[in-house]
Formats: C-alpha cells, sequence, structure tokens
C-alpha cells in the first residue's frame, strides 16, 4: 500500500468514525419511533409491536420450522449446514414489514429488522451455535432493481 492509499484509507477511518458519532447524537437528539405504531422504541419495535410477531415455539434443529416437521428441507435436500435458527413465522404483521423493506423501498425497516432477529438470537438457547447470520443473495437483476442486497 502506498502513502496516497494509506492516508484516503485513514480519511475513509475518519468519516466513518464521524459518522457514527452523529448517528449517535441524532439517536439521542430524536429518540427512535417504532415503524409498527411509530410510539418509542428502544431497539427497532416497541414491545407491543414485537408482542405481535408469531414465534417459532419448538423449532426443528435442522430447518427452523415448527414442529412437528413432516419433512426436514436439511435432512431431504442435503443441505451443508448444521442448521438453522428461525425464531418467527412468516406471518403477518413481519410478512408485511418484509416486504415493504424488499419492494417498497422502506429501508429503515432494515435496522428495526436486523435488531429484532439479533435479539431473538442472542436469547435463544442455540445461540452458542450460531457463527453467522446469512441473507439468501439476491439474483443480479433483482439486486440492481433493488439497489442493495
Amino acid at each position: 500500500m502506498n502513502t496516497e492509499q494509506y492516508q484516503n484509507r485513514c480519511r475513509d477511518c475518519q468519516l466513518k468514525g464521524a459518522t457514527l458519532v452523529y448517528r449517535r447524537f441524532l439517536r439521542a437528539l430524536l429518540p427512535a419511533r417504532c415503524p409498527g405504531c411509530g410510539g418509542a422504541a428502544e431497539d427497532g419495535f416497541c414491545d407491543g409491536c414485537r408482542d405481535d410477531f408469531e414465534r417459532v415455539e419448538l423449532p426443528c434443529a435442522g430447518c427452523g420450522r415448527a414442529r412437528p416437521v413432516t419433512a426436514c428441507p436439511r435432512v431431504d435436500s442435503g443441505w451443508h449446514i448444521a442448521g438453522v435458527v428461525a425464531p418467527f413465522s412468516y406471518t403477518e404483521p413481519l410478512q408485511g414489514y418484509v416486504q415493504s423493506l424488499k419492494f417498497a423501498g422502506r429501508r429503515s425497516l432494515g435496522w428495526a429488522l436486523g435488531t429484532l432477529l439479533a435479539s431473538q438470537v442472542a436469547s435463544s438457547p442455540t445461540r452458542r451455535d450460531v457463527n453467522a447470520i446469512v441473507a439468501v443473495p439476491l439474483h443480479r437483476q433483482r439486486f440492481i432493481a433493488r439497489g442493495y442486497n
């Protein structure tokens, strides 16, 4: 790495640090609002809206689906993963939020949904087994249309 590349890299780090400080300042000044009801929310969704999401009770350790699972796709398809953690069923209102994020350009929902997922995985009994949270990759044309994965 030459001197100019190093200096540019340092400037990028400084800008990222300044942006982080700026974001923290804005969060302190303007408290976050729940995307569901508009009420105050510390981490994404408020407790009331978070309670509206249907949780997967007794999930299959292989695929994450609610038990009883008639056919586990991990076993049937030969997935090369140890297991899946899926804390919520893909039903309303969660389905609507995910679709608004994906298809209606409501990118602000990404933070709320990510925070929701992270808190559920962190409190999961299998949290020690979680090595990564992985998004399903988009097809190139969808990526171009949406602008992000």
